[in-house]
């Protein structure tokens, strides 16, 4: 019987496929044995894109500067500091202010 993968692909070898995608022998043969073992979820990855790396969630950060807004609405401009400290106050530590650069 063959694996689901051959079946998607095709009956091509190892090194037809690793020289093209750029990767080696090994590679191939590791992840065609980790998708015929656990399906596709074994191979997808979450992509290059996203907020990986933040402290709050988008909507949370926008609560934070809707708290900053009445004085933008006055026509007072809103410096750094501030911006750093109503965010300190949300997370509950201090940040870096290269956070904000």
């Amino acid at each position: 019987m063959a694996d689901s993968l051959t079946a998607l692909m095709g009956t091509r070898t190892a090194s037809a496929i690793a020289k093209p995608t750029g990767t080696r022998i090994r590679m191939v043969h590791q992840v065609i044995s980790d998708y015929n073992h656990l399906g596709v979820e074994a191979i997808e990855t979450p992509g290059s894109g996203g907020r990986r790396h933040s402290y709050l969630k988008l909507e949370e950060e926008q609560q934070v500067l809707e708290t900053l807004n009445p004085k933008a609405k006055r026509g007072e401009i809103t410096s750094k500091p501030q911006v750093k400290q109503a965010f300190e106050q949300k997370v509950e530590h201090t940040v870096h202010i290269a956070v904000f650069l």
